[in-house]
């Protein structure tokens, strides 16, 4: 954690880039323990934490406000997180979802509004034009992600698992692996404006995931714990 402590500013950098998430994630957990236990599970007062929070990330982005140790960038992650926590304890129920076009209107949506928001960052502290926009494109992004899973989940299980248990991976270097594929995808893209090819950041999305499959392949081999396999550590260890 403290080799991803820092932000890219004209005057500092964070010693390891990949990290910068763990820095986050540390402070977006801590505000959701918080977040849970004075709500006592009321969904309600979860919802209006959010808005809470949403407010503050606006004050604190209009007043030009640097809070230290990616704090910022751990309460403009938050709302996905808590989102993500009530799916997870079943509060909120996404198996009552359809498929194919719930699916394809968010995938469709998220790609118009990420258009239309243009880059967000939130390492840097950055949610694009509209901060609104910044979270409809995500809550879609997941809803799009999750939508496609159960819909390849039939034929492609073992690939979507994999994946999945791969997303601390791909979170921490999606960077870097977007990086590289947007430097060498002008060249492949043949006959057309690397500039004008409208579905470019969705293209990227997608090679990034197959290119970090063989390195989630080789973390799960060799280096479970990368992944988060301490527990399978531990039961193997008493089985031994």
């Amino acid at each position: 954690m403290l080799l991803g402590i820092g932000s890219d500013t004209g005057f500092s950098t964070m010693i390891n880039i990949p990290l910068w998430f763990l820095v986050g994630l540390f402070w977006t957990k801590i505000t959701n323990a918080a977040v849970v236990t004075i709500s006592h599970g009321n969904r309600l007062w979860v919802y209006l934490a959010n808005l809470v929070i949403i407010g503050f990330v606006v004050f604190i982005k209009m007043t030009n406000v640097d809070l230290w140790f990616s704090v910022d960038s751990a309460l403009l992650a938050y709302p996905f997180y808590s989102i993500g926590f009530l799916i997870k304890s079943k509060s909120i129920n996404m198996t009552k979802m359809g498929l194919v076009l719930p699916t394809v209107s968010a995938l469709v949506l998220s790609i118009i509004f990420s258009h239309y928001n243009e880059r967000a960052d939130i390492n840097n502290f950055n949610f694009g034009k509209n901060i609104m926009l910044f979270y409809a494109t995500g809550f879609l992004g997941t809803m799009t992600i999750i939508g496609l899973s159960r819909i390849l989940a039939g034929k492609f299980q073992n690939i979507c698992q994999i994946i999945s248990s791969g997303s601390l991976l791909i979170i921490a270097f999606h960077g870097i692996a977007g990086s590289i594929i947007y430097a060498v995808l002008p060249y492949l893209i043949a006959g057309k404006s690397f500039t004008q090819f409208v579905n470019i950041d969705f293209l990227v999305s997608i090679l990034v995931m197959i290119a970090m499959y063989p390195l989630i392949l080789f973390a799960k081999k060799y280096f479970p714990v990368l992944i988060g396999g301490r527990s399978v550590q531990r039961i193997q260890r008493q089985q031994i």
